[in-house]
């Protein structure tokens, strides 16, 4: 909080649900010291992307900071692109009231890019119940096909040489390769296997967070049928880039 004050900023984005690629969620208390820090003066705000908070598969979601704001410093963001399809291009605001009149009057001539059409049914689809049933479901899915995907690398080759790290929100894994290649021969390979995957030193800026080897393996696209072809895949572009490195 001290980097924080310092800076004299008056405005902190945060994505306290899911902090990419680590899958890391804010605990109650930094969140508190986040709402102590915007109630110290007039004009502070706090943007809360809460995106993807909906699949947390490890123990029950902290509250938001909107929840537990209770002074209006909480401008909170959320989008329908992980919840249903990307495609549907539907993001949503809640505005702090003391906002609400500078947004009309700013910016409420923009007009909206998505059809009167589209968020007509999705309220119906959320007003019926239908949302969070299929969240409910689509979370079930997930937490199976993490289980089966660490099972499946637990039961190959790559588990003398990898270790697992599930995060705590999201819909990824952290797997740490025991091997003296780079990143980048490692990543080359494994893309050419048809497979995609990022590692933490590409998320990085600098020396900042410069961890070699810490694989980002994303399931969310991940068909469960397809779980064994990918791990196998896996497995032999890392052969491939030892064999590569040999020569």
């Amino acid at each position: 909080m001290g980097v924080l004050r310092e800076s004299k900023a008056n405005i902190v984005h945060i994505s306290p649900s899911n902090q990419f690629p680590v899958g890391n969620t804010m605990p109650v208390k930094r969140r508190q010291e986040l709402l102590k820090w915007a109630y110290e003066e007039e004009g502070r705000y706090i943007i809360e992307d809460d995106f993807d908070c909906e699949f947390s598969v490890n123990g029950r979601p902290i509250p938001t900071l909107f929840g537990m704001d209770q002074k209006e410093r909480v401008i909170y963001m959320n989008t329908f692109s992980k919840t249903l399809i990307s495609s549907i291009r539907i993001s949503y605001l809640i505005l702090p009231e003391r906002l609400m009149e500078r947004y009309v009057n700013t910016i409420s001539f923009y007009s909206c890019t998505v059809s009167s059409f589209e968020q007509l049914t999705l309220e119906k689809f959320i007003k019926g119940g239908y949302l969070e049933r299929h969240v409910t479901r689509m979370r079930n899915y997930y937490k199976n096909v993490k289980k089966k995907l660490i099972q499946e690398i637990e039961q190959s080759s790559l588990n003398e040489r990898v270790c697992i790290q599930e995060v705590e929100a999201g819909t990824q894994i952290l797997m740490t390769i025991k091997t003296k290649l780079s990143d980048d021969v490692l990543a080359d390979c494994i893309k050419k296997r048809g497979v995609h995957v990022s590692f933490l030193t590409q998320h990085c800026r600098g020396d900042i967070c410069m961890i070699p080897h810490i694989m980002v393996l994303n399931y969310s696209s991940l068909e469960e049928s397809k779980i064994k072809e990918t791990v196998i895949r896996l497995e032999e572009a890392i052969k491939e880039a030892e064999q590569i490195t040999k020569k």
